[in-house]
């Protein structure tokens, strides 16, 4: 679907609009789901809605901060997605072990995705601090 999508001509007005669009629509149609329905992702597996939004959010935001880079921006990563991920990553009661370090969110999530390399100071740090690394793909 995302190929045929690109393949459309159309301008970045117009494909801004239809995402907008594509979001609220799916927005509206989850909110109204109950708190545990079961969906399958694509390989059949069977997920709790609210976790299988956790994953698109993790998606956008880590390939958010990838697309920045490329692009030499800051990155557009809102404070909701980076605590929804970094809950993720590091269970509840996430913020303190994460401040511990001092690093921004996005810096933070850059390192845990290994986007960026700890250094040995770095992960003696977030060894002390009792972080672990979800492992990831």
């Amino acid at each position: 679907m995302a190929q045929d999508r690109a393949a459309q001509s159309a301008d970045g007005t117009a494909h801004a609009e239809d995402f907008a669009a594509t979001w609220r629509r799916v927005d509206a149609l989850c909110g109204v789901e109950p708190a545990g329905r079961v969906v399958r992702t694509r390989h059949g597996d069977p997920m709790l809605l609210s976790e299988f939004l956790r994953t698109r959010v993790v998606e956008v935001a880590v390939h958010g901060l990838d697309l920045a880079d490329a692009l030499g921006r800051e990155p557009w990563l809102t404070p909701a997605a980076a605590d929804s991920v970094l809950e993720l990553l590091l269970g509840p009661g996430h913020g303190a072990a994460a401040d511990g370090l001092g690093w921004s969110r996005p810096h933070f999530l850059r390192k845990a995705t290994g986007r960026e390399p700890l250094t040995d100071a770095e992960s003696a740090r977030v060894a002390r601090l009792g972080i672990r690394w979800l492992a990831l793909g």
